[in-house]
């Protein structure tokens, strides 16, 4: 009876060992699946964010590229339209004759078409007016 039992204890030992190394490879064998799972999800969110990067960099190229041309284009504009009032001052002079001299005021025809942020010291005294 003492052989059998001994016998029992050494099976039932062996089977013990044998489900709790059977377990603890399934154990590992499941760390390592959700290693993998989670080293692929950090993978594919890192992938998706530089995508994501370059896009706007992109965009931003692009955006940066347009504002040029169409600031290009805006000054264009304004010197051809400068010329054109440089071209009519010019006509009326001549239309008028000689310049005359300045008036009282002292302003003279080129100066009355300047812009007032243009003209000689004639901007800060509206300032100082207000």
């Amino acid at each position: 009876m003492h052989r059998d039992a001994a016998a029992y204890e050494s099976d039932t030992r062996s089977a013990v060992d044998s489900y709790a190394t059977n377990r603890r490879r399934e154990a590992e064998q499941q760390v390592h699946q959700q290693l993998a799972d989670a080293e692929g999800q950090a993978r594919a969110t890192r992938e998706a964010a530089e995508e994501m990067a370059r896009r706007i960099e992109e965009e931003a190229r692009l955006r940066g590229q347009t504002l040029r041309e169409e600031s290009k284009a805006v000054e264009e504009r304004l010197k051809n339209a400068l010329i054109g009032l440089h071209r009519m001052t010019a006509q009326l002079e001549e239309l008028v004759g000689t310049p005359t001299p300045p008036q009282a005021d002292g302003e003279s025809l080129a100066d009355a078409l300047k812009p007032y942020g243009q003209r000689d010291g004639e901007l800060q005294p509206l300032l100082e007016e207000r």
